[in-house]
């Protein structure tokens, strides 16, 4: 609550490094970042919106701020899906929780920003993993969450 505060009083870079610092600690683990996903969900939702809101960015900085905010608004959907799936589909378990938004909501969130991307060029920036066999698998993981 602390970092949406900080958001709403325009101090977004300051709610930023807030945001990253409590992920960063909060999946050191990610056994137990597992626990709480839908925290992780809500975490990732509002580092997303830190960039998609930063005031005064034109041009390429406004573009690579909307990038950079799709990208965390994706980890959000991905750990809401592991919600999901972990409630069995029961979307009124995540609608009607401490999480801010609907689904349906969260979705449109992300159609804004790529709508807002395609309007300057396409949504699309080129991956950087480009060396990343298709295959890879890290010997450590039994599961991974990957945002495209």
């Amino acid at each position: 609550q602390l970092a949406w505060s900080l958001m709403l009083s325009g101090q977004i870079r300051e709610a930023r490094q807030l945001l990253a610092g409590s992920v960063a600690a909060a999946t050191a683990d990610l056994a137990e970042a597992q626990d709480c996903s839908l925290g992780l969900a809500a975490a990732y939702r509002a580092l997303g919106l830190s960039h998609v809101a930063e005031p005064g960015l034109e041009g390429p900085e406004r573009r690579r701020a909307l990038q950079v905010g799709l990208r965390f608004l994706h980890l959000s959907s991905n750990w809401i899906t592991r919600v999901f799936v972990e409630v069995k589909a029961d979307s009124a378990i995540i609608d009607n929780s401490a999480w801010p938004i609907t689904i349906q909501e969260s979705a449109q969130e992300h159609m804004a920003v790529v709508r807002e991307l395609m309007s300057s060029g396409g949504a699309a920036h080129k991956s950087g993993a480009r060396h990343v066999p298709y295959n890879y698998r890290h010997p450590n993981l039994s599961v991974a969450i990957v945002s495209l």
